[in-house]
């Protein structure tokens, strides 16, 4: 069972995108196709939402489990031993891209999760987003607009408008009026580069901007 277990779990990773496979006889490569098409059935025909990643990978979980535990005999009998672990990553490597051609709605549920989490990741890991509420005192139009803003406590704060952002439109068409418009503002810090005093500076990004 400890094996039947392994299998799976190598299997559902190679549906999250592998790209191994191997060569192997004709017999192994019928069973493979044949399981492939038996585990896509499974999941095709039962009422598990392509549109949830983590309901998609449960019932792929078992959908695997049965199929090879129903073809345990021919897996053997085609010289693959699933006790061998290289043997049985390579067989379960193989059964997942046979299954990307045979039921690739499966894929695309697991791609959807997949980019939303890396995306969420990248995110995180790129970007903390910070805001403050204050009154706009001045709007610098250079090379770039910047939006100078005094906080509650008095502190002024210079807000780089870099990039599009929800709601940047509005403030298009706007921001030469902006000044004495109380705000809140969503904003992230990044370091630039800056050849004047050749040493990065930080500065701060809009990312939204909500008149009150």
């Amino acid at each position: 069972m400890n094996s039947l277990k392994k299998a799976v779990f190598l299997v559902i990773c190679c549906v999250s995108f592998s790209t191994l496979s191997f060569a192997q006889n004709k017999k192994a490569d019928a069973l493979k196709d044949r399981m492939a098409q038996e585990v896509c059935d499974c999941i095709s025909s039962s009422d598990v939402d392509f549109e949830d990643g983590e309901a998609l990978k449960l019932k792929l979980g078992l959908c695997l489990m049965q199929s090879i535990g129903e073809n345990q005999n021919q897996i053997q009998k085609v010289g693959i031993d699933i006790e061998n672990e290289e043997n049985i990553t390579r067989f379960g490597e193989d059964i997942g891209l046979a299954m990307a051609t045979k039921c690739p709605a499966v894929f695309m549920g697991f791609a959807k999760k997949e980019l939303e989490e890396k995306r969420k990741s990248n995110k995180d890991e790129e970007v903390k987003v910070q805001a403050l509420t204050g009154t706009i005192t001045k709007v610098e139009e250079e090379a770039f607009v910047t939006i100078v803003v005094k906080d509650e406590e008095g502190r002024s704060h210079n807000m780089l408008w870099l990039e599009f952002f929800e709601n940047s439109e509005e403030l298009k068409e706007n921001y030469s009026n902006l000044t004495g418009k109380d705000v809140s503002i969503e904003y992230y810090e990044k370091e630039y580069y800056n050849p004047k005093i050749e040493d990065y500076v930080k500065v701060k990004v809009l990312r939204r901007v909500d008149f009150e």
